[in-house]
């Protein structure tokens, strides 16, 4: 008997403890709400919803209390009882309806505390432009600062955001972009920030203006029986002992005269270069028997380069044409080391353990 009473005093405190915590917590919410839509126009006077809304909450305060007082009530004349089935009855009775009457007030709250959310979401609590600033608040200046001036159509703004800026700042022309907030523009594409300014590009199609010079990226198939050396413009690419093999070179091609020169030695028996100069997929020029855009000249081993043949300022005027090179490769089986379009060549009077100079000038 001692430990179903005890388990009903628990149970009862219990209903009442949540209850009334549910309760508290659900109006103080509610409250909060009201407080902040309290005067959305700023007109000063207090806005009807915020009026109804208070009502109803006062009621709904008032109801919720009045039943807890029915339930601690009807639990009184529960526990005191005493065995007592008609007072046992009648406190049970009670406690039904009050339980219900209070699952019925704090769905009431639950719905008005939910309806006074969507409402304040509605109105925009917090965003009202008329709205004046707390005393002490820091108000940032969004939106009041701006990048000044011009930025020509030859140019493209740099990304950048308004809210960052802290006060009015001139556009500025530079090469590359660096902060959001500076204002910063640079050249659209076809123009090149040269000497503070954006110019049309001097360079063609293909070219990259770079350290002050047009360049392209082009590349060289070249192999030699039985040594070369590659010059572009005067400067070595690439040097190769081993004939059998076709060696690939990549190149910087400047916009206008480029000359490509290239020394080939033969140690004894069969002798030839072959060599292929272009761009991408395209093919500019290749070694041709007969071709007078290139220009040879051989020398043997006792006789040294004359100086500065690589280079482009050179005069190989007096230089012959290369021939084509056929019947040494026969029976050899040689043919098979080729380069697509290209031919073996040598000089008319080299001949085997000889050593010859090619120049070849060509002008993008």
């Amino acid at each position: 008997m001692k430990r179903q009473l005890a388990k009903r005093l628990i149970l009862f405190g219990l209903i009442i403890f949540l209850g009334i915590f549910w309760l508290c917590t659900q109006a103080s919410a509610l409250e909060v709400g009201l407080n902040e839509i309290s005067s959305p126009l700023g007109l000063g006077q207090e806005d009807i919803r915020v009026t109804i809304a208070k009502v109803i909450n006062l009621s709904l305060g008032i109801l919720g209390l009045v039943d807890l007082l029915i339930i601690i009530v009807a639990g009184a004349l529960y526990l005191t009882a005493l065995g007592d089935q008609e007072r046992i009855a009648k406190a049970k009775k009670v406690l039904i309806y009050a339980g219900t009457g209070l699952i019925i007030i704090l769905a009431a709250f639950s719905i008005t505390n939910f309806i006074f959310n969507e409402l304040i979401g509605a109105v925009g609590v917090g965003g009202n432009a008329n709205e004046a600033p707390v005393a002490g608040e820091e108000i940032p200046p969004y939106g009041t600062y701006i990048c000044t001036g011009d930025d020509p159509d030859w140019s493209v703004m740099c990304d950048y955001d308004d809210y960052d800026l802290t006060k009015d700042l001139p556009k500025t022309l530079v090469a590359n972009c660096t902060e959001a907030k500076k204002c910063e523009y640079i050249c659209n594409s076809g123009y090149l920030f040269l000497g503070g300014n954006c110019q049309k590009n001097p360079c063609g199609t293909g070219f990259i203006y770079t350290g002050g010079i047009c360049k392209a990226t082009g590349f060289a198939e070249i192999t030699a029986d039985n040594m070369y050396d590659l010059y572009l413009n005067g400067a070595l690419v690439g040097s190769a002992g081993t004939w059998e093999d076709i060696e690939k070179y990549q190149l910087n091609f400047t916009q206008g005269l480029n000359v490509m020169a290239i020394k080939a030695q033969d140690m004894g028996e069969a002798y030839g270069l072959i060599a292929r100069f272009g761009y991408g997929s395209q093919t500019y020029f290749v070694t041709k028997g007969g071709d007078s855009n290139w220009k040879c000249k051989n020398y043997n081993y006792q006789q040294s380069d004359p100086s500065g043949w690589q280079n482009v300022s050179f005069n190989d005027s007096a230089w012959a044409v290369p021939v084509k090179q056929t019947d040494i490769w026969s029976p050899s089986g040689r043919l098979q080391y080729k380069i697509p379009v290209a031919e073996w060549i040598w000089t008319p009077t080299g001949g085997s353990g000889t050593r010859i100079l090619c120049r070849y000038k060509y002008t993008f």
